[in-house]
C-alpha cells in the first residue's frame, strides 16, 4: 500500500462534474482505512466524505472541506 495515491475529489452535486482534486501527502494509511471502515489490504476504491471524515481531514491535513459546496470523495489508487 506504500505506493498508493490518495486524492480528495470534489464534484458538483447537480451535474457530477469534477470541480477539484487535492492529493494527500504523508498519509497514515491505517488511520484513513479505519476512518472509511476498511481493512488496509482492501483499501482501494472511492469513499464518500461526510462530517466525520471532513473533520479528520481538516485536523490532520489542514484541508478546508465545505460539504455544502459539492460532493467529496476520498479516492485511493493502488
Amino acid at each position: 500500500m506504500a505506493a498508493a495515491r490518495f486524492v480528495v475529489s470534489r464534484f458538483d452535486a447537480n451535474t457530477d462534474e469534477l470541480i477539484s482534486e487535492a492529493h494527500l501527502e504523508g498519509v497514515d494509511v491505517e488511520a484513513l482505512a479505519v476512518l472509511c471502515g476498511q481493512a488496509v489490504g482492501s483499501f482501494v476504491e472511492s469513499y464518500p466524505i461526510g462530517d466525520r471524515e471532513a473533520a479528520y481531514l481538516a485536523a490532520t491535513y489542514g484541508m478546508v472541506i465545505d460539504l455544502a459546496s459539492g460532493d467529496y470523495f476520498l479516492e485511493v489508487f493502488a
